[in-house]
């Protein structure tokens, strides 16, 4: 997973969990192989924030919810 972000990215087990905190972000996410989640919880409460997500070369489900985006899909 590349992820280009102006803010904090921290790893765990389910993935990294962006959080830009206050002010205006953009988040891009460029998904590759394995399948994997990206969390974007973003806890500022100002500005507005963009989310753009690329898949791999071929024909990819990409899932998501409130929070979360994921290569894959989830719920098989």
């Amino acid at each position: 997973v590349k992820v280009t972000v102006n803010g904090n990215v921290s790893d765990n087990p389910a993935g990294p969990v962006i959080d830009g905190l206050g002010g205006s972000d953009t988040y891009t996410v460029t998904f590759g192989a394995p399948t994997s989640t990206v969390t974007v919880d973003d806890t500022g409460t100002t500005g507005s924030d963009t989310l753009t997500v690329n898949g791999t070369a071929g024909n990819d489900e990409i899932f998501k919810d409130g929070t979360k985006v994921t290569l894959g899909n989830p719920v098989q």
